[in-house]
């Protein structure tokens, strides 16, 4: 599993913004160890980061075992990399926009046309 945010380091604990606790599950110490393995990494407190793991518990609190982690960054276009794109309908450009159909009118009938009479039509021989 794969989870981003930015990282919060305080009294040894290390968290994402979602509150989301990291821990290094395998060791005596899961907190301290898993501040030591994000810093060793490089991610560093408010910077954004991805971690990979599983969710477990230590004890009884709930936590993310992480398997690896890296920092992506502080810059708007480091995070966008890893953030998913998803699917939008582009926005209509207004100077290039059709004027719309004025609800109120009705599509033109057509005129009847007048046909005019050939001459020496219509008369008996």
């Amino acid at each position: 599993m794969i989870l981003h945010g930015v990282l919060h380091i305080l009294n040894g604990e290390s968290r994402l913004d979602d509150n989301t606790l990291l821990a290094n599950c395998a060791s005596s110490s899961p907190f301290v160890a898993g501040t030591a393995f994000l810093q060793n990494r490089g991610c560093a407190n408010g910077e954004f980061i991805v971690v990979t793991g599983t969710p477990g518990k230590v004890g009884n609190v709930d936590v993310f075992c992480m398997d690896d982690a890296k920092p992506v960054g502080t810059s708007v276009p480091n995070m966008l990399t890893i953030i998913p794109k998803t699917a939008t309908k582009p926005a209509a450009d207004p100077q290039n926009a059709s004027p719309a159909a004025s609800p109120k009118s009705a599509p033109a009938k057509p005129k009847p046309t007048k046909q005019r009479a050939r001459k020496g039509a219509g008369k008996r021989q």
